[in-house]
């Protein structure tokens, strides 16, 4: 997303900034864009003074050598932390744009969800955190990575809204699975090269759910905007001329959530926003060896990361147990 975000702004002639930890190359001419390197978790004070002044000098606080944002596009937030340490600066973005996700609803109310759950899919205002203890306990058990990080995006929105009067503008994208070029997920490409290894895919995504009732939501095409998992693996299929096996007792690994579409009118009313066709342009991409590995050393490095992050929370939890144990 942040790639293709730049590329465009770029296109049309901006002044772009990138702001990240540096841990990967910049693909972008060093003329064209200009890069602050800072891990904003923990290095909040040199985080601020980067946004405030563009730089990592000692510069002396005053409203002359400030600079002014036209907007911030924030794709890394994952904490009311890091949307405080915004506000704290907020003087100087006059439009921010906070790049949520659809994980979200994996940390609301499930009972509800499925109450307004239609064909035309779930709006934001359907998005209610969890109040209880067993709708909490059984959110964890579902998906724990995607309670806890949909619920971070969800106190992040939260936040924002909280606070909205400190910008001149914000807006929330909350985003599905995306596909595409320069994918960090990793999905996509191993459905592909299922498909091609001739192996059976899953396509259950609920249980007592059948797959060919279960749409879901992606990002960027209209011809996958809501389609159903086994839709999707038939398209996919098509443009690479072979067969694929189905199987609707096998549990799919192509989405991270297990709730339906969600509803893109609004986006379509206020941004004037149409999504364009990328299957084909998708599978095409893949066919280069260059871009499979490019995706899979993502993937497999952001695989690394959750399954090390969820581990680092579960310890976490057992040793604030073993407190109130002793308490």
């Amino acid at each position: 997303m942040g790639r293709h975000t730049v590329s465009l702004l770029l296109d049309e002639g901006a002044d772009v900034w990138l702001l990240n930890r540096g841990k990967t190359r910049n693909p972008f001419p060093e003329q064209r864009v200009k890069v602050l390197k800072c891990d904003r978790m923990n290095e909040q004070k040199k985080f601020r003074r980067l946004l405030e002044y563009g730089g990592e000098e000692e510069l002396e606080a005053s409203a002359s050598t400030r600079v002014e944002w036209d907007a911030v596009i924030d794709f890394v937030c994952f904490r009311r932390k890091g949307i405080e340490d915004i506000l704290l600066v907020s003087g100087c973005i006059k439009h921010y744009v906070f790049v949520s996700s659809d994980s979200v609803f994996m940390a609301c109310e499930r009972s509800k969800i499925e109450g307004y759950q239609s064909k035309s899919g779930l709006k934001e205002e359907h998005a209610i955190p969890i109040n209880n203890k067993q709708s909490k306990r059984e959110a964890k058990e579902r998906n724990y990575y995607q309670y806890e990080y949909g619920g971070g995006k969800l106190d992040c929105e939260l936040c924002l809204q909280e606070n909205s009067g400190k910008f001149d503008r914000y807006t929330i994208l909350r985003l599905p699975d995306v596909i595409g070029p320069f994918d960090n997920l990793g999905s996509f490409l191993n459905l592909q090269k299922a498909i091609l290894g001739n192996h059976v895919i899953g396509t259950r995504a609920i249980p007592d759910v059948s797959p060919e009732a279960h749409q879901i939501s992606l990002c960027y095409a209209p011809d996958v905007a809501k389609p159903t998992i086994p839709e999707l693996i038939k398209m996919v299929a098509e443009e690479l001329k072979v067969e694929c096996k189905q199987d609707p007792g096998l549990e799919t690994e192509l989405v991270s959530v297990d709730f339906g579409p969600i509803c893109n009118e609004k986006a379509k009313q206020l941004l004037q926003w149409e999504p364009t066709e990328v299957v084909r342009q998708t599978v095409e991409w893949y066919k280069d060896e260059e871009n499979m590995r490019y995706t899979a050393h993502l993937a497999d490095s952001r695989c690394d990361a959750q399954i090390s992050w969820c581990n680092q929370q579960q310890q976490q939890q057992q040793q604030r147990v073993k407190y109130y144990a002793i308490a």
